[in-house]
């Protein structure tokens, strides 16, 4: 089984349009089109069981509409669905209601994106929401590092992660793209001994590969500093290639135990599926 934690769809109305922009703005070339369809059918190719969806609220107008998508996407047995919040969507009371209702109706967790919320992670809005989070035990997935279309400051990397994790009890954080793309240093050094978990997403085609043996050298350091039970497999679909992600993994030369750790059996545990 083959479980993919980091994947992205749009509504059928503006899949095309968002896509096309965000295609533009980071300069990416989409392996679907953005919707559900392509999606299961990527899924398929590669031996997927079920993906994760990660809505990205860029308003608090957008959070219970988000939310209501990600529930009823949940009913589905391919997908299973985050949810959203954003620091603009009311005060505290507000937060913890919504994120009690999309709990209770089986939403594991939410996706915070601090660029596309032009708030740094450690800025005590941001903070707030993983703190509610905690206290209602939803994960949280943070997008790590450079976005490519937000080149210009980054906003989330592991050392300001680092600063508030100490606040977050047993708070539950995936750090997605590994930490961060070119953060490698920096995720071994502030987080590999904090708890927090890690997916794949985003590293495939980014790093010389030793031509010897085919190997994304960034992903193997990472790999050897990391420990194994921490790390999930993702593929950030549409902006990577699902079957691209598992290549370089396999290319990894993990035991077979270690493989079926980080491509199933530690994102199952994570969700308590």
């Amino acid at each position: 089984m083959i479980i993919d934690m980091h994947t992205h769809t749009f509504p059928k109305k503006i899949a095309d349009r968002a896509v096309s922009s965000l295609s533009s703005t980071s300069g990416l070339t989409p392996s679907t089109n953005g919707r559900r369809t392509q999606l299961i059918e990527s899924m398929d190719k590669c031996g997927i069981a079920f993906s994760l969806l990660l809505p990205v609220a860029t308003s608090g107008k957008m959070v219970e509409s988000l939310n209501n998508a990600a529930i009823e996407n949940n009913s589905s047995d391919r997908f299973v669905s985050f949810g959203a919040m954003h620091p603009a969507y009311g005060d505290s009371g507000k937060k913890r209601e919504e994120l009690q209702r999309i709990k209770a109706a089986g939403i594991k967790g939410v996706k915070l994106h601090a660029d596309y919320m032009k708030r740094y992670i450690d800025d005590g809005e941001m903070l707030e929401i993983m703190k509610l989070c905690a206290k209602e035990d939803l994960i949280v997935t943070l997008h790590m590092g450079v976005d490519l279309s937000f080149c210009e400051r980054v906003r989330c990397t592991p050392e300001r992660l680092s600063h508030i994790l100490p606040l977050l009890g047993e708070g539950k954080v995936v750090c997605a793209h590994m930490g961060g793309v070119n953060y490698s240093r920096d995720t071994i050094r502030y987080l590999r001994s904090t708890g927090v978990y890690f997916d794949t997403s985003a590293m495939t085609g980014m790093f010389k590969r030793e031509e010897e043996k085919g190997e994304n050298e960034e992903l193997k350091r990472l790999f050897d500093a990391i420990d194994i039970k921490r790390i999930m497999f993702a593929s950030d679909s549409p902006w990577s290639a699902q079957s691209d992600c598992i290549r370089d993994v396999k290319a990894l030369h993990l035991s077979a135990e270690d493989e079926e750790a980080v491509m199933s059996l530690n994102a199952k545990a994570l969700l308590s599926y």
